[in-house]
């Protein structure tokens, strides 16, 4: 092949064409995604607009919130002293996984009998009033995540079950808070 220079300049004039062949779609293939993000650049200025707005309306929840003053628990605690009564237990749960990146915060306020120290059973009204001063307080991040009811007996009250109208409302419960955050 080195003996015919014709035969070789052939050979690398057509090796010399592919490379630049390659090189011109490379190149035409990069000019068509830098003009499909200048076309896409204007929506894509819009979402990153109605984000950052967003970002900014939970800075100013969380900065007009009691949250910015107070830990969780102890917003939570006030809440409950104010009307549930008592010292009600608060105490932390482990927090749970939640696919892909997040995971949820919850606290647990627990109304019992016990002769210790615990609280007076309460009212159904109660629990309602708590449950809203925790939302309020937070401005909507701490969220009522569950609340589990038992109506107590108190002497003069029929059994449960039976039918009879019940005038002593008074329940214990356990209330769990919660909010969701990413890792």
């Amino acid at each position: 092949m080195t003996e015919d220079p014709v035969k070789l300049y052939v050979v690398v004039m057509a090796i010399l064409v592919c490379v630049l062949g390659w090189v011109a779609k490379e190149s035409y293939d990069q000019a068509s995604a830098y003009e499909l993000a200048i076309e896409n650049s204007e929506r894509d200025a819009k979402i990153f607009r109605q984000r950052a707005t967003g970002v900014t309306t939970l800075i100013n929840q969380l900065s007009a919130s009691k949250l910015k003053d107070l830990d969780h628990i102890t917003l939570v605690e006030n809440a409950a002293r104010a009307h549930l009564g008592g010292t009600p237990a608060v105490t932390n749960e482990r927090p749970t996984r939640i696919p892909p990146k997040g995971k949820e915060l919850r606290w647990k306020v627990a109304v019992t009998r016990s002769s210790r120290g615990g609280t007076k059973p309460v009212t159904r009204d109660q629990i309602a009033k708590f449950c809203r001063q925790v939302e309020l307080d937070s401005r909507g991040i701490l969220k009522v995540i569950e609340i589990t009811m038992n109506r107590t007996q108190s002497e003069g009250s029929p059994p449960v079950g039976a039918a009879a109208e019940i005038r002593d409302d008074r329940y214990t419960c356990s209330i769990v808070v919660g909010m969701r955050v990413v890792d």
